[in-house]
């Protein structure tokens, strides 16, 4: 980014008014309005304003150095590298380079470490704000990235039908192959979650699989088959479920985030066991399972819930914070909310009222799991309040979904 560039986005960053900026600049209006046009301004004038937006001048090896780590990041996150993207993001963290040259390169890279590892060092709303910001600095091939990420945001968040709007435009104008299968993956990846989409999500993933194999990018290969098991449990193929399981596990590729990666797939063979009404099963699993994800936190919270363990369901609610993945999904944040306050007061009448309309916001997501885990809750919690034409009306509501996607 140019100087001027960086004057308009740091303006824009700290919501600062002409005036306020050349104040914090020690300059005239005039001065800063020329360099923010990029006009000729004295070089005193260009070092007052980089000292005050806190930019430390790079010489040219030092920069060259810069492009080359932003280039070995991108390329780890693509192939799956996590072991060497943190490493990396780690060096490149010291040169803060969230207001210099590199600002939009280093936020979208950022950006998708964050969506695709789902680390809890980064906060991604903050993150996605900054993106939003630089938008108009983006490069092409930024923009590009940055746009395609968002479908990835918004699956984290549970906006699943948003996530695929975003997603199709995206793979519509994508003019890199590898970027393309990404694409491809992160509309799948929604969509096998979406009530009315798995199938065409299944045809997502397994192109976009054809097309990392053509990239060697096994690591993002194994991904798509991965949520392929997800398909298979969600368009309730339960005769495949138990033997793709056994070869998953067999994978013979290693990868940087084993732990993660198994978490998951253990995870969607839980989703299985209390889709088919076996939460001691799913518990099982979801204890033995090191890696604490997003996912199967709320999986957990299920589980717990089904089998009346209040206390282990008290105890895990609180934990939250010692998770390995932070919580973005604002239906299983709602359920959370919901259930810390039944478990403090006890109001099962309002227990019942709040898990009716947590179900109604799983319902305007079109998130399925979600979908068909909450509903027997929100029954069991009507039934306890003795409201039973809701509960008979929101069983009937998640009996037609169940068939439409079976």
């Amino acid at each position: 980014m140019h100087l001027s560039s960086l004057i308009m986005y740091y303006r824009k960053r700290h919501l600062f008014s002409l005036k306020e900026t050349a104040e914090r600049f020690h300059m005239s209006e005039k001065t800063l309005t020329h360099l923010e046009k990029g006009k000729s301004a004295s070089q005193g004038s260009r070092q007052k304003a980089l000292e005050a937006m806190g930019i430390k001048p790079l010489s040219h090896q030092e920069e060259a150095q810069i492009e080359a780590w932003l280039g070995q990041f991108f390329h780890a996150i693509l192939y799956v590298n996590y072991d060497e993207a943190k490493a990396l993001y780690a060096r490149l963290s010291k040169w803060q380079l969230e207001m210099s040259k590199f600002s939009t390169t280093w936020w979208v890279y950022q950006y998708m470490y964050a969506i695709h590892t789902q680390t809890s060092e980064l906060d991604i709303e903050s993150i996605d704000h900054e993106c939003q910001l630089l938008t108009p600095w983006m490069t092409p091939h930024e923009k590009e990235l940055y746009t395609m990420e968002k479908a990835g945001y918004y699956f984290l968040k549970g906006e699943l039908s948003q996530s695929i709007n975003v997603g199709i435009k995206s793979v519509e104008s994508s003019g890199d192959d590898h970027l393309r299968a990404i694409n491809l993956f992160l509309l799948g990846a929604s969509g096998i979650n979406e009530v009315g989409k798995i199938e065409t999500s299944m045809r997502y993933l397994e192109a976009a699989e054809q097309l990392f194999l053509t990239f060697a990018n096994y690591k993002r290969a194994i991904r798509c088959q991965a949520f392929e098991f997800i398909g298979r449990v969600h368009g309730h193929r339960y005769g495949e479920v138990l033997s793709y399981y056994e070869t998953l596990k067999a994978h013979p590729i290693e990868d940087d985030n084993q732990p993660q990666l198994e978490a998951f797939i253990d995870g969607t063979l839980a989703r299985y066991y209390l889709l088919s009404l076996q939460p001691q099963e799913a518990l099982r699993i979801l204890k033995a399972t090191p890696f604490k994800s997003s996912m199967n936190y709320f999986l957990t919270v299920v589980a717990l819930y089904e089998t009346s363990q209040w206390d282990a369901l008290k105890d895990h609610l609180k934990d939250v914070h010692t998770w390995d993945e932070p919580i973005n999904n604002r239906v299983h944040l709602e359920l959370m909310e919901c259930l810390n306050d039944w478990l403090i007061h006890g109001d099962s009448k309002q227990l019942s009222s709040q898990l009716e309309a947590i179900f109604s916001s799983a319902l305007k997501s079109q998130d399925y799991i979600s979908i068909m885990l909450i509903s027997p809750m929100a029954v069991r919690a009507l039934k306890n309040a003795k409201q039973y034409k809701k509960a008979y009306h929101l069983a009937q509501e998640t009996l037609q979904i169940l068939r439409a996607n079976t």
